[in-house]
């Protein structure tokens, strides 16, 4: 209790020196409040990240490889709808900082009876992120709504509301994200090539805590662009799908962690097929790296 009110003490000690708070205080996205002079406490487990990376894997699962002439509706007496559940699972270290992240995306996939390559997604991801001895709380709710332009392009744009809380020092925020996702992808021989282009929006809102009386928010633009191979395969004896995919994440505005981010990730799992309905799995391996931060991630999710 006396370490707390020193360190409380100290944080408010710092905000009154700052003298004009927007040239000393940086916002970190961990936590989701203002720290000023203080850059040790700034994350890579960013919601904005969690956010972008989250909204891009939606739009890049519509990604149909098999071959068919034409898209058929969807079978009399089928359930058009999906449940999806998994864990996702990050470490980051690097800049004298660690931080790790757990988040159970739980979704529900509402696929059109006539074109069921059009599909509504509904998702909420529950996070718990940990750094340097101290923990938060992420719950969010998203929409995000793919559409068809022709056979392989497809357009996604989502919403999404993100409320994060760390009990601490009494701070807690909400992040406002939106964004709009173009996936087009070619049958190769032998593999099919996707690419994705998202550029997204995020912004603070209602945030709560010390330091922040002078600042009105965090506003920043993501830029996020991939290319993925899909190569046709076999898992414990079953036909599986392993896919090799490369992202650049960039961000503008703002000043968070570091301002780009790159991956590289192996998964494997059963086709990304529209008709997938249910009883799909995906699983993967992401390494990443945020500006000189490394991290990876270990991703499962099933739908039923």
């Amino acid at each position: 209790m006396k370490a707390l009110s020193i360190r409380s003490a100290t944080f408010v000690a710092l905000a009154i020196a700052s003298g004009h708070a927007a040239a000393s205080c940086v916002f970190d996205h961990h936590t989701h409040s203002y720290i000023c002079s203080d850059p040790v406490t700034q994350t890579p487990a960013s919601s904005i990240q969690i956010q972008a990376t989250s909204d891009f894997d939606t739009a890049f699962g519509v990604m149909h490889f098999e071959h068919e002439p034409d898209v058929a509706p969807t079978p009399p007496g089928a359930t058009p709808a999906s449940y999806g559940v998994g864990l996702n699972c990050a470490s980051f270290s690097g800049r004298n900082i660690d931080s790790k992240y757990c988040t159970v995306p739980l979704s529900y996939t509402i696929r059109n009876e006539v074109d069921p390559r059009r599909r509504l997604v509904l998702s909420l991801p529950i996070t718990r992120v940990w750094s340097e001895g101290e923990s938060a709380y992420n719950v969010g709710f998203g929409a995000a709504y793919t559409y068809p332009l022709a056979a392989r392009w497809y357009l996604t744009p989502a919403l999404s509301y993100t409320h994060a809380e760390r009990g601490d020092f009494d701070k807690a925020a909400n992040l406002v994200s939106a964004s709009l996702t173009s996936v087009y992808y070619w049958k190769m021989d032998g593999y099919d090539l996707g690419i994705g282009n998202m550029f997204g929006h995020s912004h603070t809102v209602r945030e709560r805590g010390d330091a922040r009386a002078n600042l009105s928010g965090t506003h920043n633009n993501v830029l996020r662009n991939g290319v993925m191979a899909a190569i046709p395969g076999q898992m414990f004896g079953r036909k599986a799908w392993w896919e090799i995919s490369v992202v650049d994440t960039r961000y503008f505005g703002s000043e968070i962690f570091a301002d780009s981010q790159q991956e590289i990730s192996v998964t494997v799992g059963d086709t990304r097929s529209y008709k997938a309905t249910g009883g799909g799995y995906r699983a993967g391996l992401t390494l990443m790296q945020a500006g000189k931060t490394d991290g990876f991630k270990l991703a499962w999710q099933y739908w039923f």
